[in-house]
């Protein structure tokens, strides 16, 4: 066997360990919830079927873990919001055009499941430490990330428009839509049922109706 063949085992061998860790994390923490909070190293190593020195040779931290797992979901999210803007017809150049478009793909996109994995990963903010925001900070900022690389397909998509103008409604948007995952995570605790989808649907009708309308006038 070539050192370089050798090499290329080793690379498979070691890409292969560190993704039985990660999808062993995530399903430990949609089974029993965080991992450091509702389960260890131990745990994790056992289920990955490696051993505790193993896990941390690939992560520094359980938290690098749970972090790896997280810009893993929010990234899935990004994709499918590109995507679905990508493949949708061409829009008329219109700001209400614009805003169907960004409206489709984001009713598209699977944020039931993104949101309450992040959830089930990082778990609610202690009760007595408010300032630990951690599950709604990353939804705000998979929004975040979101925002430029959908903004860079709906302009592509509609060069007649006011980059400007795509911007403010794209960042509307999307600052809506992460207002109202804190509050269905709130509300429903990242629970994925029929009812919540459906209640996920309402507030994000809400969102995009709000954008549409003004808020004045959606509110009356």
């Amino acid at each position: 066997m070539t050192t370089e063949l050798l090499r290329d085992r080793r690379a498979e061998q070691r890409t292969r360990t560190r993704e039985a860790i990660l999808v062993a994390a995530r399903d430990l923490a949609l089974e029993r919830g965080p991992l450091g909070t509702s389960y260890g190293v131990d745990e994790l190593a056992e289920r990955a079927d490696v051993s505790r020195r193993t896990v941390f040779n690939h992560f520094a931290s359980l938290d690098e873990v749970t972090s790896t797992l997280c810009a893993r979901t929010l990234d899935g999210v990004i994709d499918s919001f590109t995507d679905t803007a990508r493949t949708a017809p061409l829009g008329d150049g219109t700001m209400g055009g614009v805003l169907d478009d960004v409206a489709g793909a984001l009713r598209a996109t699977d944020l039931v499941s993104a949101i309450g994995t992040i959830h089930a990963l990082v778990g609610d903010a202690p009760s007595d430490d408010p300032r630990d925001q951690r599950p709604e900070w990353l939804v705000q900022h998979g929004f975040a990330l979101a925002s430029e690389r959908l903004r860079a397909e709906v302009v592509r998509r509609n060069p007649a428009a006011d980059p400007l103008d795509v911007t403010l409604l794209v960042e509307s948007l999307l600052s809506g839509v992460a207002v109202v995952g804190e509050h269905w995570l709130l509300e429903t605790g990242g629970a994925d049922s029929a009812a919540t989808r459906r209640r996920w649907s309402a507030l994000l009708d809400k969102v995009i109706d709000t954008v549409r309308h003004g808020h004045v006038r959606a509110t009356g």
